[in-house]
């Protein structure tokens, strides 16, 4: 054990590193720097032993320790709020990126070339395009470039499902949006969760889905996981982008989601 004298004491709360507690609700030991005494006092203990200038002093260290610790927790809000708020332009981006890819080189229908778009067409399938810095020969239905000439290619291509030069319009249609849905829905597959989420509320991407008979799977990234985030908000975690990537990763495992996001 040991002691002090009120003028020990005094010049001790004179300090502002004699403030001790989550709340700054005791006054550490003034031989705390010398022998690491790990004793404190309760504010009113002090009050007693200290004179009225001493205790404004240690009044005015608390007001400043309370400022700068608000100004800490606001500090640490804002950097939060800062990369929310770059995680989702990140997210826009991504999505925006590959809106494009679907609506450009998914759907598109483009010469093989020189990327020259085409839409319908009757008679042969054996294309040329119509550019005239490039008139490749190309196929209608599987849009490889044939050189000069698609003739050869397009009776033995693996999606003409007649063997012949020429095709109905809606026939050929049908053959090529299936290969657009196939490109489409393997593209998709391949997407992070928060850019499928993001593109499930685009009214044009939705509207192509549709047209694909491809709706289904906007509602199950809408619904994807719902199940697990619900058990995941009541353990206390509120990052959502977090959770889903979690969710994601582990392939709906809420146990194993909740520790990777407790060690995170």
């Amino acid at each position: 054990a040991h002691f002090t004298c009120d003028g020990c004491m005094a010049a001790h709360v004179a300090q502002a590193d004699s403030l001790g507690g989550d709340a700054f609700d005791r006054i550490v030991c003034c031989d705390k720097r010398y022998t690491g005494c790990t004793g404190s006092f309760s504010w009113q203990e002090v009050m007693g032993h200290v004179d009225a200038l001493s205790a404004e002093t240690l009044r005015k260290h608390l007001r400043d320790a309370v400022a700068v610790q608000q100004r800490e927790a606001i500090e640490a809000e804002f950097k939060q709020r800062e990369a929310e708020r770059e995680a989702r332009s990140e997210v826009e981006r991504e999505a925006l990126k590959a809106r494009r890819h679907i609506e450009e080189d998914i759907m598109a229908l483009k010469c093989p070339r020189c990327g020259q778009c085409f839409g319908a067409f009757e008679g042969c399938a054996a294309l040329t395009c119509s550019r005239a810095t490039c008139k490749a020969g190309f196929c209608a239905f599987c849009l490889e470039d044939c050189g000069r000439d698609a003739h050869q290619h397009v009776p033995v291509c693996s999606l003409n499902p007649s063997r012949s030069h020429y095709i109905d319009v809606a026939d050929w249609k049908r053959i090529v949006d299936g290969e657009r849905g196939r490109k489409l829905e393997e593209y998709w597959r391949g997407l992070a969760v928060e850019v499928q989420e993001k593109l499930a509320t685009d009214g044009c991407v939705r509207q192509i889905l549709r047209e694909l008979r491809l709706g289904r799977l906007c509602a199950t990234t809408t619904s994807r996981f719902a199940a697990g985030l619900v058990q995941l908000r009541g353990m206390g975690f509120s990052d959502e982008r977090k959770m889903r990537t979690m969710l994601d990763t582990y392939e709906g495992n809420v146990e194993r989601a909740a520790e990777a996001l407790a060690s995170a």
